[in-house]
């Protein structure tokens, strides 16, 4: 539509040199036609009554004909006019339209938008900067913007920054200004667009203090572990310090306790009589039993103490296995329990600790033979192929004791854990045995798991590479 306006308006500008130029052609054409006729009238007629009366009529005919030849022009040109009026006349309704359109947004602005003039006279002021400033847009229209910005606005006004603004109370706050230049026919003006942070920089410093001070308290906090990880670490190396050397002493005390008791029982010294054999008999299992315990607490404490040696040669798993299974076998046959072994030909020769693998055995049978009342235990033992050629030695301990309940199964190979518990407990132990075995598992290069149903018994099983380097090591669990 503004541009049909346009080209009316273009077309009623370019009438005015055709209307010159029309005039002319009228005036000659005129003149031609008035000097023609008459001559050709008088040479025709040669009559002055009937020159004056086709004279006459002659004139009435231009007349007429001069007459529609303006009208069409005025029509056209009216026509023209009349499209240009209504092509302004939309084209400021559309202006209209868009001034209360661009007014109703700039009112609903939450940031506070200011119009100046090049002067810095306020030429705007919608109601958000009346919110921000504490005053009304009658206050300020007209004044000088330095009263509410004293930096000003001009030229040198850079488009981005923060800066200080001042309250109609004279209360001065920080902003953040985006700044406009518009150059026109009248000037040039500038649109400020305002934000009061003040809030926002009060909220990131508050952040900044509380990271400042959490990284403090966090600093502390560490420093505070790492002293109480370096407490913990010394107070461990003693305790284990510790045990192994109360461990070691208590053991010579026994072992001749048990040394002598064999003695008097052998009756070297001396007969006695069945009583008296009985309760050395007692003696002498109680010195072993409290013997086995401390033994366990003094490998525990090495283990800890990173302490324990582990010496990789030779030998024959098969020969350990048997022997094992025949220092095991009395305590089956005391409980009238089936022990089974089953032994792969292909298990033979490995490279380990032959001790560690005993003790690993013993402990394992020893649980399963102590929690069984009824039934067999058993003893399976395999070699297995691995990737890369590798061999790995497997070993089986079940048995049909009361098992494990599911609870207890996580923290089975914890020193000291032990399933039956209380002062009424019925199997003794420290809860020891197992940990120990995990924890030579791993020195070993291997692993152990358990499987168990309660009321159906338990299954033990031990997985350890059978070619370990052929050297002595000593290793510390981390």
């Amino acid at each position: 539509m503004a541009v049909s306006s346009s080209k009316s308006l273009q077309q009623t500008w370019r009438l005015r040199p055709r209307a010159i130029t029309l005039a002319v052609a009228y005036a000659g054409v005129a003149g031609l036609w008035i000097f023609t006729s008459d001559w050709i009238l008088f040479a025709i007629l040669q009559d002055s009554a009937a020159v004056e009366r086709w004279s006459v009529a002659k004139g009435i005919a231009f007349v007429t004909i001069t007459a529609l030849f303006l009208l069409v022009l005025m029509w056209r040109t009216l026509g023209v006019l009349e499209n240009a009026f209504n092509a302004l006349k939309a084209s400021e309704r559309r202006l209209s339209s868009s001034r209360s359109q661009l007014s109703a947004v700039i009112n609903s602005a939450r940031d506070a938008i200011i119009t100046i003039d090049g002067n810095g006279s306020v030429l705007s002021f919608n109601p958000a900067a009346e919110r921000v400033f504490g005053c009304s847009a009658r206050q300020v229209l007209g004044k000088s913007v330095n009263q509410l910005i004293p930096t000003g606005v001009d030229d040198n006004t850079h488009e981005f920054l923060i800066t200080q603004a001042l309250r109609a109370s004279g209360e001065d706050f920080p902003v953040e200004m985006s700044v406009s230049r518009v150059r026109g026919r009248y000037g040039v003006m500038y649109t400020v667009i305002l934000r009061d942070i003040g809030r926002r920089l009060e909220q990131e410093k508050a952040l900044r203090d509380l990271n400042e001070n959490l990284e403090r308290k966090v600093a502390e906090r560490t420093r505070e572990l790492r002293d109480a990880v370096v407490r913990a670490q010394a107070a461990d190396r003693l305790k284990s310090a510790f045990l192994a050397t109360m461990s070691h002493e208590l053991r010579t005390p026994l072992n001749s306790i048990i040394g002598f008791t064999g003695i008097v029982l052998q009756e070297l010294a001396g007969p006695l009589n069945e009583e008296q054999s009985r309760q050395l008999q007692m003696v002498r299992g109680s010195a072993r039993h409290l013997l086995d315990l401390i033994n366990d607490v003094l490998d525990l404490s090495k283990i800890e103490a990173g302490e324990l040696q582990v010496r990789s040669e030779p030998f024959d798993a098969r020969e350990s296995l048997e022997r094992v299974v025949a220092s095991i076998k009395p305590l089956a046959d005391k409980k009238n329990l089936q022990l089974h072994v089953s032994i792969d030909p292909a298990v033979g020769l490995m490279i380990s600790d032959r001790r560690r693998l005993e003790q690993i055995v013993i402990n394992l049978l020893n649980n399963a033979i102590k929690f069984t009342d009824r039934g067999s235990v058993t003893l399976e033992c395999q070699l297995l192929g691995k990737e890369h050629g590798e061999k790995e030695l497997r070993v089986d301990v079940s048995d049909t004791g009361i098992g494990i309940e599911p609870v207890h199964l996580s923290g089975l190979f914890q020193p000291f854990n032990q399933i039956d518990t209380g002062l009424t407990r019925e199997h003794e132990g420290t809860g020891l045995g197992l940990a120990i075995c995990r924890r030579l598992c791993e020195l070993l290069g291997g692993r152990i798991s358990v499987s168990s149903e309660q009321g159906k018994g338990s299954r033990f099983t031990v997985e350890l590479p059978a070619n370990q380097p052929q050297e002595t090591e000593i290793k510390e669990l981390q």
